[in-house]
């Protein structure tokens, strides 16, 4: 699981932080790069991917130095997304981002009239 992801192309304009993408899916691959993997264009210039915003988006870290691409070949090298672990941890917590305020954990269990239709209430011993 970890090779590196290398799907479709890129276009990166020289002084931006903007990656946009031609058939990457990196958002609905299978097991898509995250946020916290790196990309490089060159082989040796490398940036960290600080969100993936849809199958053809992404922004960089800092401003892409090189000169401008127009659907080039690119690499993102699995940095946060490559284990099994990694990737249930991390969609434990955005699941527990989007349900905020809804999930309880406790101690003890839940008496009548707590909390609200729909909530969630997570017992540990």
């Amino acid at each position: 699981m970890s090779q590196w992801y290398r799907y479709g192309t890129v276009s990166v304009p020289q002084g931006t932080n903007v990656v946009t993408g031609v058939a990457t899916q990196w958002t609905s691959a299978v097991n898509p790069p995250m946020a916290g993997d790196i990309f490089t264009q060159d082989n040796q210039t490398l940036y960290e991917i600080m969100a993936i915003t849809g199958d053809n988006a992404l922004t960089l870290d800092r401003n892409f130095t090189a000169t401008t691409v127009a659907g080039g070949s690119y690499s993102i090298i699995r940095n946060t997304s490559a284990t099994v672990n990694t990737r249930i941890a991390a969609q434990v917590s955005d699941t527990l981002d989007l349900l905020g305020s809804r999930v309880t954990v406790s101690t003890t269990a839940p008496s009548a009239g707590q909390g609200k239709n729909g909530d969630i209430w997570i017992v540990v011993a």
